[in-house]
Parts: structure tokens; C-alpha cells; sequence
């Protein structure tokens, strides 16, 4: 296990003994464009300010967009936060499991709309976002890799959770 981290993290040498951690493994170099993808996966930095997004806007969100994958997956991560016993949680679990599983018996073109739509709520959050006085300023907002997402020009439609 211990190699797999260090494998991950890089040597201590590189990150520092005390401070080699896994999710290193996110962070963009420095001076080179951005990648949608690291390994397979959403960059952390991405992930988290798509998250910030969906917290600014799902609760102000039209009936469609609420209906969305991303806003019904926050609406349940946000109920889950805040369930008090183990019944409720896994009864939450559940559902989320059921949320994604019908997304995954969609057929190509349902897959394709929904992708769609997410990209349409993705975009839009973040022209109302970044659009507010005061946070042009925000990181998110300046990111290059959100920008190329999301911004004025519209996205790529490659970002999804």
C-alpha cells in the first residue's frame, strides 16, 4: 500500500516526507494547458469548483435544470450530509445508487440530451457566477480549464461528474 501512495504521490524526495499525499496526483503543471482528465479522472481542482457551482446554483435552479443528474445527485449528497441515523443515510445511498444506475440504462440519444442539459446547467452556472460583481475576482472564475468549459464562448461538453 505504502508504494502505491508513494507510486501516486511521487518520491519524498519530490513532495517532501511529510507531505507526500494521493491526491497530489491532481494538481496541473504549471505553464501547460490544462487537461480535461488526469489518469481517467476529473482533476480535483475541476471537480471541486463544479461542485461550488451546483451549490450556488441548483437551489435557485428552473424545474428542468433540477431535474438534471448533477442537480438531483447534489440535492441527495446535501440530504446525506445532514441525515441522522444509518437507516436514513443508506436509505439516501440507495437512492443515489438507483439515480445512477436508471442514467446508465439510458439509450445513446437520452445519454446524449442529458449530456446536453448538463453541459447547458454547467454553462449557465457559471455565466451567473462568475457574472456577479465581485467574483471576477474568484479563482474559478480565472481558471483556464473552466473558462474553455464553461465560459462565454461555450463549452466542449466534456464535463461531466
Amino acid at each position: 500500500m505504502a508504494t502505491k501512495l508513494a507510486a501516486i504521490a511521487g518520491t519524498a524526495e519530490q513532495q517532501g516526507a511529510s507531505t507526500a499525499r494521493p491526491e497530489k496526483k491532481y494538481k496541473m503543471p504549471a505553464g501547460q494547458p490544462p487537461s480535461m482528465y488526469v489518469n481517467g479522472e476529473l482533476p480535483k481542482e475541476i471537480y471541486l469548483y463544479q461542485m461550488k457551482l451546483l451549490k450556488a446554483h441548483c437551489p435557485v435552479a428552473d424545474a428542468a435544470e433540477k431535474a438534471t443528474l448533477e442537480c438531483k445527485s447534489f440535492e441527495l449528497n446535501k440530504q446525506l450530509k445532514s441525515a441522522s441515523n444509518d437507516s436514513e443515510k443508506e436509505a439516501l445511498v440507495s437512492r443515489k445508487q438507483l439515480l445512477y444506475d436508471d442514467e446508465g440504462r439510458k439509450s445513446e440519444a437520452q445519454k446524449k440530451a442529458s449530456k446536453s442539459a448538463s453541459q447547458a446547467l454547467f454553462t449557465k452556472a457559471f455565466t451567473k457566477y462568475c457574472g456577479v460583481a465581485g467574483k471576477a475576482e474568484d479563482h474559478m472564475c480565472n481558471n483556464a480549464a473552466m473558462k474553455k468549459l464553461y465560459g462565454a464562448q461555450g463549452g466542449s461538453g466534456a464535463g461531466e461528474l
